[in-house]
């Protein structure tokens, strides 16, 4: 599922999921949600309110979008709609029927480069399912980049980085960051953080065979940085955010919030449920 909003972003993100649809044999929808801003402002004729044109027009602009889509990409199952809803609610609403729910960094807003718009932030934060926000080009034949903390491992960013690396044909590369307390204790600690590594990615070879793993094990003071700048030879980087069942209260890291703002290849983050 992908969120359109008329703005190029948004047409990027669509062209994108297309592509990762027909990629990984997936069907397409796109659902282009809308709020009027003054609904009432003015009147039509005979009383009708403008923001029936509106209406009107987001129908219009979704069947162009669909025919542009289909004819971009004969083969691909795809459809899609139009709501007069708050964007970000209609996209989580529906990310629970999902397999990828895909949105652009920025809409219709004009909002720096720097800045998720609140659409993305929210979706990001509540969808049911693993979300993609398409900002930059990163390197389409660079591998797939997976940030790891085996003190918090999220199965559910290692299981879609390796889905990813899979039906892109491209390696899933594991990078965890690590901080060696003191100078004495730095080489037993990389020896210990390349064995948590190797556990956290247990089980890959099996679940997806043919995938090529490289684990990385790096020393940094700063994992976020790390990946920002390792995201720039990457085709994705892939996060985990938490969920703690029961309260629904969505724990957003530092490194994924770091990471929306300024990779430089999309973004997919994945949710992790906690007990």
């Amino acid at each position: 599922m992908v969120g359109y909003d008329g703005s190029d972003e948004s047409w990027s993100a669509v062209d994108y999921a297309a592509q990762l649809a027909g990629r990984r044999g997936l069907s397409l929808k796109i659902v282009h949600a809308f709020v009027w801003s003054t609904p009432y402002a003015s009147v039509g004729p005979y009383g009708a309110p403008a923001a029936l044109d509106a209406d009107e027009q987001a129908h219009t602009r979704i069947r162009e979008l669909l025919e542009r889509v289909r004819g971009l990409y004969p083969g691909l199952e795809v459809d899609g709609y139009a709501a007069g809803r708050a964007p970000a609610a209609v996209l989580i609403a529906e990310s629970g029927h999902a397999t990828l729910v895909v949105v652009g960094h920025r809409g219709t807003g004009g909002l720096s480069e720097l800045h998720l718009s609140s659409v993305g932030a929210q979706v990001t934060a509540d969808a049911g399912c693993p979300v993609i926000v398409v900002r930059g080009e990163g390197d389409p034949a660079g591998p797939v980049l997976l940030g790891v903390n085996p003190e918090e491992p999220s199965r559910a960013a290692v299981e879609a980085g390796a889905d990813e690396a899979l039906s892109r044909k491209l390696p899933l590369r594991a990078l965890y960051a690590w901080n060696a307390p003191d100078a004495e204790t730095f080489e037993a600690g990389r020896v210990d953080a390349a064995a948590r590594l190797d556990a956290a990615l247990a089980g890959l070879a099996t679940s997806h065979p043919g995938l090529t793993l490289e684990p990385v094990v790096t020393h940094s003071l700063d994992p976020a940085t790390d990946l920002v700048d390792a995201s720039a030879t990457a085709a994705l980087v892939v996060v985990g955010r938490r969920e703690i069942s029961g309260l629904r209260r969505l724990l957003m890291g530092s490194v994924s919030r770091t990471l929306l703002h300024r990779a430089h290849c999309p973004v997919l983050v994945a949710r992790q449920h906690l007990d």
